[in-house]
């Protein structure tokens, strides 16, 4: 239960608590180094130390959003879509860039990167 991607070793606390609450089946989840968690809107990157709990309810729909699009193997998304997913009930009035969707949590850029422009993915490292 040792990340084996990050420089020093680390224990794979996401991979633990999977394995404990997990079905009585014993299926688990898909092994990802990132983990969105949608009743506490907590963000867990395997290679950080701590979990990053999102307080807006915009910004949890947009880390969701993403979350959902690495399940499916998208790890770059356009940020037109994560703004989309954040504001599905307005068409005006809403954030049109990232910045100012996540104005209020300066955290969001030690979780979130944006290497394209345009693009936003988790930042794993």
């Amino acid at each position: 239960m040792i990340v084996d991607y990050v420089p020093e070793p680390r224990m794979d606390v996401d991979l633990l608590h999977r394995i404990l609450t997990s079905p009585a089946d014993g299926t688990l989840r898909p092994v990802l180094p990132v983990h969105f968690d949608e009743y506490t809107n907590m963000l867990t990157i395997r290679s950080k130390t701590r979990p990053w709990h999102i307080k807006g309810q915009r910004q949890a729909a947009a880390v969701k959003y993403l979350y959902q699009q690495v399940c499916n193997d998208r790890w770059l998304v356009e940020a037109r879509e994560i703004l989309a997913a954040a504001y599905p009930d307005k068409e005006t009035g809403k954030s049109t860039r990232m910045q100012s969707l996540f104005s209020a949590n300066g955290a969001w850029k030690d979780y979130i990167v944006n290497p394209e422009k345009g693009r936003y993915g988790f930042r794993l490292d």
